[in-house]
């Protein structure tokens, strides 16, 4: 799909540790940000082609040296660490806190300029150097954990740790509001704070919007639908029949939901 110029269809893209690429995607990546395009990447990301020979995509605008784990991996050197067949066995989940955190704090520069926030990454945690770069957040030492670079009319976000999904959502919703995302409804709890537990996904449908929602939690939650646009109706599709803005979600339960909502405000 890249390579068939969708990108193009994009103001945001993630690279979540796409650690084999082959050159034309990359090249389409790149072309995709210069020419407005944003993308955002986690470490072990661009570091080898398809056939799984070192591809140095970076070079020139991140430099990777050392990169270490932080987390429950068996013991291993620094040649361990630079074997991908070791590497692609390793499954580091930031979104277990059974797994040591590693703490950021940002800068309050750039997209979350303005604000001095906590943030927590876990995994693989690379030292990066890019003199280029604007520096988003640092670890506790001051090496750089997040940093910005321009290139063409676009912007490239590097992690140098993976982040807890609290903290993706930080950066995430700071990235999507400099590049004017629109996200018309979004789940909530009854409190209209983040559910973290609750997957839910939007696509637009007849001037509507289409939705799914699954509670993947072991306990009921209440459910409350906010978003850039006021919600003007909920229908539920499976069991036919309206709903409010808020409602319950019992233990992985599924609803398929068409939301009528107004202009933006």
């Amino acid at each position: 799909s890249i390579l068939r110029g969708e990108l193009a269809h994009y103001k945001v893209v993630l690279v979540p540790g796409a650690s084999h690429v082959p050159p034309r995607v990359f090249q389409a990546l790149m072309a995709y940000v210069e020419g407005g395009g944003v993308l955002v990447v986690t470490p072990r990301s661009f570091l080898f082609d398809e056939y799984n020979h070192p591809h140095p995509y970076l070079q020139g605008m991140v430099e990777i040296g050392k990169t270490v784990v932080r987390g429950p991996l068996p013991a291993s050197g620094a040649a361990s660490l630079d074997d991908p067949a070791f590497l692609e066995r390793q499954v580091v989940d930031p979104g277990n806190a059974g797994i040591p955190g590693t703490p950021i704090t940002t800068t309050g520069r750039g997209v979350l300029r303005g604000r001095t926030l906590e943030l927590e990454g876990a995994g693989f945690l690379q030292t990066i150097t890019a003199p280029e770069a604007e520096t988003l957040a640092t670890f506790a030492d001051g090496a750089p954990a997040i940093i910005s670079l321009s290139r063409g009319k676009g912007r490239i976000y590097y992690c140098a740790i993976p982040l807890r999904p609290q903290s993706y959502a930080t950066l995430l919703e700071a990235v999507f509001a400099e590049v004017g995302v629109d996200r018309p409804v979004r789940v909530r709890d009854g409190s209209g704070r983040p559910l973290w537990g609750v997957e839910a996904r939007t696509c637009a449908y007849e001037g509507d919007v289409l939705m799914y929602a699954i509670n993947l939690l072991s306990e009921a939650v209440e459910v409350r639908l906010v978003g850039s646009r006021p919600v003007q109706g909920v229908h539920d599709l499976i069991a036919n029949q309206g709903l409010g803005e808020r409602f319950r979600l019992a233990p992985l339960q599924t609803v398929i939901l068409r939301v009528k909502v107004g202009p933006p405000e």
